[in-house]
């Protein structure tokens, strides 16, 4: 120790490996007062050897002394004297050799300096988005990520990340109208078309069922949507159908009814199209679209209702029977086929009377 004292006391200048085991030797036996004596004078010397004083005075404020507020401002002081951008200052400043045991508390710490101390608006981007990255993986400090985004955000307003932050965070307060807000902004922002589909399909969703915005979700589904993998049949359906065009809502059925494998699927579709038709006033496709149905699915018995409606208000009684007569053949109830084929003989009789 007498040795490392004299040789840093002596104010011959060392080479820098006989420096670095002198000061080495002064902090293993924490000779503080001419270990930060030395330390000071060389930084307001400069030289090639600056960086390593700064990474030393930064480690020793931080692990011996939790200095919290030196060692910010030396690292303040360090990204403007050695001109350091964002990459160079995490190389030098967030490793093991400056924070032992990769201390969060110590990372955020430095983090929030150089938030400050770049003058460059990209490497303080990137400054608060490894912030917000510490208190939200390692620190779980939600209170200050959402200032951490708040400050970024100001910042940098089309950052996608703080974008994302309070998408979420406006999603879990039920605050729709300020998610649409940043799900708008997003997509204008976002690169990659995947991602612009899957945000187009979150706004159409909550205008629709959030919002109740149906012709502005349309909008988003027209403008954004016409190429998308993602399945926007439901949204879309819900918002032409909340907006009462019928005309689409059948589109979108028919759109959707070639991408179903299954009879049952098939059959179901064709039942609900049918009833579409019938609400727009169209008698003969909603009748098509039922016995298409049926065709469908051999089990499905839904169809036969409507269709049997139809025909009796058109008093197309031989229609009727015909249909009761096909209804009776994959009923299974015995008591039940009974009284369709009861109904179909009074139809029958009432036809051989009118034509006598």
């Amino acid at each position: 120790m007498l040795e490392a004292l004299a040789r840093i006391s002596s104010g011959r200048r060392l080479s820098s490996g006989d420096e670095q085991d002198a000061l080495d030797e002064l902090e293993c036996n924490e000779c503080w007062q001419p270990l930060f004596r030395y330390l000071d004078q060389a930084l307001a010397t400069g030289g090639q050897s600056l960086p390593s004083h700064y990474q030393r005075l930064i480690r020793l404020r931080l692990s011996y002394f939790e200095d919290i507020s030196t060692a910010q401002a030396l690292a303040s002081d360090m990204i403007r004297r050695c001109h350091l951008d964002f990459s160079s200052f995490r190389d030098a400043l967030l490793n093991e050799q400056v924070i032992p045991g990769a201390e969060a508390g110590h990372e955020a710490a430095l983090l929030e300096a150089a938030t400050e101390a770049f003058s460059a608006r990209s490497e303080r981007v990137q400054a608060f988005e490894k912030l917000a990255a510490v208190y939200e993986k390692r620190l779980f400090n939600e209170v200050r990520l959402q200032q951490v985004f708040e400050r970024l955000i100001q910042l940098d307003p089309d950052n996608i990340k703080a974008l994302r932050y309070f998408k979420l965070a406006f999603s879990q307060n039920n605050d729709w109208e300020q998610v649409a807000r940043i799900l708008k902004r997003l997509i204008e922002v976002v690169q990659t078309r995947p991602e612009k589909f899957r945000l187009a399909h979150d706004l159409a969703y909550s205008l629709v069922y959030h919002l109740n915005q149906p012709r502005d979700a349309i909008l988003v589904l027209d403008r954004h949507c016409k190429d998308s993998p993602l399945d926007v049949s439901q949204i879309e359906f819900d918002a032409a159908y909340r907006l009462g065009d019928l005309d689409r809502c059948i589109k979108v059925m028919q759109l959707a009814l070639s991408s179903v494998r299954d009879d049952a699927g098939k059959a179901i579709l064709q039942f609900r199209t049918a009833d579409l038709f019938r609400k727009s006033g169209k008698p003969r496709e909603c009748e098509k679209s039922l016995r298409e149905s049926l065709a469908t699915w051999q089990v499905f018995l839904d169809p036969f209702e409507p269709i049997i409606q139809l025909q009796i208000d058109e008093k197309r009684w031989v229609h009727v029977a015909a249909s009761l007569r096909a209804l009776a053949l994959r009923v299974q109830d015995k008591e039940l086929v009974d009284q369709i084929q009861q109904a179909v003989r009074r139809i029958e009789a009432g036809l051989d009377d009118q034509s006598t």
